[in-house]
């Protein structure tokens, strides 16, 4: 957009704020951007209402010229769909394929629920499910609420987007602001690698060890004169403490409390108390009944 500002000297200057492209004075609403071809890489865009030019996102260049308005449909919305990393397209409660040298539009699911009305954008697009692939919310009869989800198989294996900030704000956004898709902080193309996993979110692990009575026990039933526990926990093994004994497991996945029996590591005739704890502070507290 064209504006005007004041510079250190207080003079009026006049500049262009766009880094690509024509000003035209108008609203281009509806106008797309997404990952739409793998003929070019990175994210294409549509252009104003009166040309019929695709852009790179990445250069600014035109890339080509369609027989459609805008260079790419008015609407048609990038979404993770598919089994591939490139963008299909929604464009209300329709979603559609993108050809890869026209940028035309061909149906690939018409879910026959309402979107938000004429602005063409569903009720909500989001990665709810978990699989990096994206969900649409949309309006059902009977005012109720479909989530349509893909049976698409892919070979891609991609943490939930959620896990991304930009992206779950985004999300957030487009509940409580203006109505717009959101985009991930990271590339997503089949012509490219595969982003690396970031190091700087956490996500909590609440799951407790798993703690099963090894076969070679001898007693049934929570009483035992020699009992072998085998532990596991996905997150990691810290450490064991029987009756307030306690041994340190090294960050395991895999452990095995072998023989415990009376007078041995603070086995007791009696009742007995182990706890297990995972390196997230998880704990799984196992009590037993030793005998002679």
């Amino acid at each position: 957009m064209k504006g005007k500002r004041l510079d250190e000297n207080g003079e009026v200057v006049y500049e262009n704020s766009l880094p690509w492209g024509v000003y035209q004075a108008s609203d281009d609403e509806g106008s797309v951007a997404g990952n739409f071809s793998n003929r070019w890489p990175g994210a294409q865009a549509g252009s104003g209402a009166a040309t019929r030019e695709v852009r790179s996102m990445v250069t600014g260049e035109i890339l080509t010229t369609t027989n459609t308005a805008r260079g790419i449909a008015q609407g048609q919305n990038a979404i993770w769909f598919g089994g591939g990393l490139t963008h299909m397209a929604v464009n209300g409660a329709t979603i559609n394929t993108i050809n890869d040298l026209t940028f035309a539009p061909s149906s690939y699911l018409a879910t026959g629920m309402t979107s938000t009305g004429n602005k063409s954008t569903p009720t909500l697009k989001a990665d709810l499910l978990g699989d990096w692939r994206e969900e649409l919310v949309l309006r059902a009869s009977g005012n109720r609420l479909g989530i349509i989800t893909t049976l698409a198989p892919t070979e891609y294996g991609i943490r939930t987007l959620m896990h991304d900030p930009m992206y779950r704000n985004g999300v957030a956004n487009k509940n409580n602001g203006y109505d717009q898709m959101g985009f991930a902080s990271f590339y997503l193309g089949d012509e490219a690698e595969l982003p690396s996993m970031r190091t700087d979110i956490l996500v909590p692990d609440t799951k407790k060890p798993t703690v099963t009575v090894m076969p070679s026990s001898k007693g049934e039933d929570g009483v035992y004169s020699k009992v072998s526990f085998k532990l596991f926990d996905a997150g990691k093994i810290d450490k064991v403490v029987l009756n307030g004994v306690e041994e340190d497991l090294a960050d395991r996945t895999t452990a095995v409390v072998n023989n415990l029996q009376v007078g041995k590591f603070g086995g007791k005739a009696g009742s007995n108390e182990l706890k297990v704890y995972d390196v997230a502070g998880n704990v799984t507290i196992v009590t037993f009944v030793l005998v002679k």
